[in-house]
């Protein structure tokens, strides 16, 4: 599985947590991409942040299938409640990717 988050002002100083199958996995920012290994099968990926046009959670999720050995990209960005998930293909995933700074899952900042 493969996320990103691409570079935005809009929105910049605020994180998105990414949840798979209903657990909180990662923290991601603005300009930052990341990448882990899934099971295959069916996986419901979604991100959540505080705020927007009132002071509460929102939440966007996708559900999709996880081809063995095959990856799933996912483009995280803003929306008017708060930010939204779209699965994109690998031509758009490369050119985001070629635009934003890797961050291991396995970092202390996002644990």
């Amino acid at each position: 599985m493969v996320l990103i988050r691409p570079s935005s002002l809009i929105g910049a100083t605020n994180s998105y947590y990414v949840a798979l199958d209903g657990k909180d996995v990662f923290t991601i920012r603005s300009g930052e991409n990341t990448q882990f290994h899934i099971p295959a099968g069916e996986h419901v990926v979604s991100v959540k942040c505080f705020g927007g046009w009132s002071p509460t959670w929102k939440e966007d999720g996708k559900q999709f299938f996880a081809a063995q050995d095959q990856p799933s990209y996912f483009q995280i960005s803003r929306n008017l409640t708060c930010a939204k998930i779209a699965q994109i293909n690998s031509e758009d995933a490369r050119k985001l990717l070629a635009a934003s700074k890797f961050i291991s899952p396995n970092t202390v900042s996002n644990k």
